[in-house]
């Protein structure tokens, strides 16, 4: 049984990225907005954390001194900054979309050839030779009581903060889409554009919003910036970050666009997917 508890474990972690990419995905197609940029945004996001933690690690220390509060303002740091990048990113691919009508494929294309050539730079000048030392990783966070669980709290309840943040956007996504108003504009907006434009809603507004939201998601990677080791692997975007795309079955493919409008094909597809790749 423990030996079952820790693969469930250990594909919940790695499954964490792939799912956060697809939920971005989700959003910006729920309104009408193709993205194949969601590699270049990760790969971009998880970059702008590793180096802004360790450039500010030291500056931090300096202030607050050696101890687990630097640590954690540095990681925060870091996340803001990897957040604040995929919302540009989000932006840049809105506004060349949205506003200037270009092939939406074209400028997912572009984007990513733009993260590659950004990071693998920014990586070779700043982040090899003399680079300063990292703040290493979030703690795990185990949840007082529900750790106790036999077998679902190991699972579930004993994780680093990025892991509850995803199942927590699980429930608060899907709430969001089917149960509120906003939800039904974003889904309005995507189905039918002009229906939802003689109603009154702002469908350009309403895009603008839902890709740059969903930019902001795709800030971090567990193949680019690992959750345990708390480094950055340039050339670790290579396969895997496509799944958030393909939710790839190791028997079966599922239908992309299926996958990224279906949260239970997007959650199958992750978890079958990666232990075997």
């Amino acid at each position: 049984m423990e030996e079952l508890t820790g693969f469930l474990k250990l594909a919940l972690i790695t499954a964490t990225p792939i799912a956060l990419g697809a939920y971005a995905g989700i959003l910006s197609e729920r309104a009408g907005v193709v993205n194949i940029a969601i590699e270049g945004m990760m790969l971009t996001g998880a970059m702008m954390a590793q180096l802004v933690a360790m450039y500010s690690y030291a500056p931090i220390q300096a202030i607050v001194g050696v101890s687990p509060l630097a640590n954690l303002l540095s990681l925060a740091l870091g996340v803001m900054a990897g957040i604040l990048s995929g919302v540009l990113l989000g932006g840049l691919h809105a506004v060349t979309s949205i506003r200037f009508k270009s092939d939406q494929i074209i400028s997912g294309t572009v984007i990513n050839l733009l993260s590659w050539g950004m990071t693998g730079w920014i990586y070779q000048r700043w982040m090899t030779t003399n680079a300063p030392t990292a703040p290493g990783t979030f703690p795990r966070m185990p949840i007082p009581g529900l750790q106790q669980i036999p077998v679902l709290g190991e699972l579930l309840f004993n994780h680093q903060p990025i892991v509850y943040t995803m199942l927590l956007l699980t429930g608060v996504i899907h709430y969001i889409l089917f149960y509120t108003p906003w939800g039904l504009r974003v889904r309005s907006v995507g189905e039918h554009p002009r229906a939802a434009d003689t109603v009154g809603i702002h469908v350009e507004q309403v895009r603008y919003i839902s890709t740059i939201a969903g930019g902001g998601d795709r800030w971090t990677g567990r193949r680019l910036a690992d959750l345990r080791t708390g480094w950055f692997f340039y050339a670790a975007h290579e396969r895997r970050t496509w799944f958030h795309c393909a939710c790839r079955y190791d028997f079966w493919a599922l239908d992309t666009i299926r996958c990224i409008w279906d949260f239970a094909a997007v959650w199958v597809g992750n978890c079958h997917s990666n232990p075997g790749c």
